[in-house]
């Protein structure tokens, strides 16, 4: 093992639960779901932003919307103006405001076989090639992530 790289530390699993997600917003001041340390590994869930009917609607067989999606689009009642269901948030111990995270996705296993896009109108898309997202912050980029078709597991 090289200096570079840390031993590798517990390993958490934190699943998409109506205790365990954000709906509708993003909030610095939310309490954390689970806490970590520098070097875990995370296997999280997290689920697309639509609703179930919709999906249906689009085409997508009633059997292969999960579970857990039908059971926090019904229940959570504590939402925001958005329709992004996040899992978290995670806190890392020993972090600090203004520090750099790294996170590196080690894996992706869908747990779908579709994908959901929305632009000026719904579009299930499959996963063809590699996925490179680039975001703007304040007109600059401010995200680069390049993840390689090969980790999406299915």
């Amino acid at each position: 093992m090289s200096a570079a790289q840390p031993p590798a530390g517990r390993t958490h699993r934190l699943l998409a639960t109506l205790r365990t997600v954000a709906y509708g917003y993003y909030d610095a001041a939310a309490k954390p779901v689970l806490r970590v340390a520098s070097g875990d590994i995370i296997d999280v869930d997290t689920l697309l932003t639509n609703v179930p009917d919709r999906l249906e609607r689009a085409g997508v067989p009633p059997d292969q919307i999960e579970t857990s999606l039908r059971k926090i689009v019904a229940e959570v009642k504590d939402r925001g103006p958005g329709g992004h269901i996040l899992t978290g948030p995670v806190f890392v111990d020993g972090a600090a405001p203004g520090d750099v995270l790294e996170v590196r996705v080690l894996s992706i296993d869908l747990a779908i076989p579709y994908g959901y896009n929305k632009q000026s109108a719904y579009q299930l898309t499959s996963i063809a090639g590699d996925v490179a997202i680039t975001q703007l912050v304040d007109g600059k980029v401010g995200v680069h992530v390049k993840m390689p078709r090969h980790i999406f597991k299915r």
